[in-house]
């Protein structure tokens, strides 16, 4: 991954950089000042100088974060930052202020408040999918994609204390936060999970019998082939006994669990996924 496309996949485009640049530099020098703000600049310095240069972004890259790099950004505490704005208030209204400090005060302030004006696309959450329902929400929803609750609100009390073997980037990522007496077959990183348990194999073989389950490239027949007896040992062994698949795999799935045991039957469709139970 490129250092420049890592790095903005957390902070942003120019004007985001630009932001945060004027952030990092005013608020230590120039709003808290003193040994704590030498210290913020400093540290800001340094973290920028040893983790997010490119100079040596390769080398964590290759060592220590692969695709993760990006999470370097937050070392430099930003929120942390745009809470410390406050401190130019003080140096505004304090009496014994010498002109010239209070009007280098409101210049950095009013760079800022620029700064932040070209910037509030990186910043604003309006709905990028509406479809997806990615957007604003009240305080009393919960922070979760609406085809993914729509999905649990239907199935809930099919699969409320199941062993469900679901694709990872649907309702697999939701549904343990909604009906925590559930299992997930093979939730997020399950090979790196089950690999730092000592059991690689095991991760693997669940992994393989989620990518069954998932939308596949019709042109890739001879792949499903192989992936096609992980599934089935899974569904054997009672390692799942209940499944939810895209709706476009939906027959495919079925007709292969019920070569399994004719139980398997159809129960509901929601939120884009179709529960199959036996």
């Amino acid at each position: 991954m490129p250092w420049g496309e890592a790095v903005a996949y957390a902070v942003g485009g120019p004007s985001e950089h630009l932001r945060n640049a004027v952030l990092m530099i005013i608020v230590p020098l120039l709003f808290v000042r003193g040994r704590n703000g030498l210290f913020m600049f400093l540290y800001v310095c340094v973290v920028w100088m040893f983790c997010l240069n490119p100079l040596l972004a390769h080398i964590w890259m290759q060592n220590l974060l692969a695709p993760a790099y990006f999470r370097l950004v937050y070392l430099l505490q930003l929120p942390l930052l745009c809470g410390l704005l406050a401190a130019a208030g003080p140096r505004l209204v304090q009496h014994g202020r010498f002109l010239q400090d209070r009007l280098t005060t409101v210049l950095a302030l009013s760079a800022i408040i620029v700064a932040f004006v070209c910037s509030y696309h990186g910043l604003s959450i309006f709905p990028r999918n509406p479809w997806l329902g990615v957007g604003w929400k009240s305080p009393r929803e919960p922070q979760l994609l609406p085809a993914n609750l729509a999905f649990a609100k239907a199935a809930g009390r099919y699969i409320a204390h199941a062993k469900l073997l679901v694709p990872t980037w649907t309702a697999g990522c939701e549904l343990p936060l909604l009906l925590p007496e559930m299992k997930v077959v093979a939730p997020r990183l399950v090979t790196h999970y089950f690999a730092n348990a000592g059991n690689p194999e095991e991760g693997i073989l669940r992994r393989q019998a989620q990518s069954f389950i998932e939308d596949y490239d019709s042109g890739n027949a001879k792949r499903l082939e192989q992936l096609e007896p992980k599934f089935r040992q899974v569904i054997e062994t009672d390692r799942a006994n209940a499944v939810a698949v895209p709706e476009s795999e939906s027959q495919r799935v079925l007709a292969t669990l019920q070569s399994i045991d004719p139980g398997w039957h159809r129960v509901l469709e929601a939120g884009g996924l179709v529960l199959l139970l036996p």
